[in-house]
């Protein structure tokens, strides 16, 4: 079973699904900010927090399309192989996050300050193993799981989503 758009009631319920997913994006920003503030005494910058986001994408890109393999790393208290970790540098962030190079280099440079990423030999970034302790990843993922959910519920309840039985729309 998966969730399918209904097009033509997302059509005319086109202001609801909008302000719903504002609402959801908003609540999701919310739940991240709150983190860094407990966890790190302080919230980053926007393009910071885009910048810890799309490592985190950018490094877990293959273990994802791979169907995360073995069961154990469907875990987020496992560690991924580095062999399974997408390369992620300057370059793939600012892609991701259509940031300018030098804007990353320099947020990245202030990351590493506040030992939140570390950069190996080869230039390649990733998140510090100490930046978010796992009770507290653990916490916002329920955060925005709920978040996701309850916005999902109402798009389905306005009928912009509905259920189906055969492949993705």
């Amino acid at each position: 079973m998966s969730l399918v758009i209904d097009g033509e009631t997302a059509a005319k319920k086109s202001r609801l699904a909008l302000v719903s997913l504002a609402a959801l994006y908003l609540r999701m920003m919310e739940n991240w900010r709150r983190t860094q503030v407990e966890v790190w005494q302080g919230p980053l910058d926007y393009d910071s927090t885009m910048i810890m986001l799309a490592i985190v994408a950018i490094r877990s890109d293959k273990v994802v399309r791979s169907r995360l393999g073995p069961m154990e790393l469907l875990d987020l208290k496992n560690a991924v192989p580095e062999d399974l970790v997408t390369r992620c540098n300057v370059s793939s962030i600012a892609s991701a996050t259509g940031l300018n190079r030098e804007t990353v280099r320099r947020k990245v440079r202030n990351l590493e300050a506040r030992r939140l990423v570390s950069r190996a030999s080869d230039g390649s970034v990733s998140i510090s193993s100490d930046a978010l302790p796992s009770e507290k990843m653990a916490e916002l993922l329920r955060a925005q799981l709920d978040a996701l959910r309850s916005v999902t519920a109402q798009l389905c309840r306005n009928g912009i989503f509905r259920c189906s039985d055969g492949e993705d729309q």
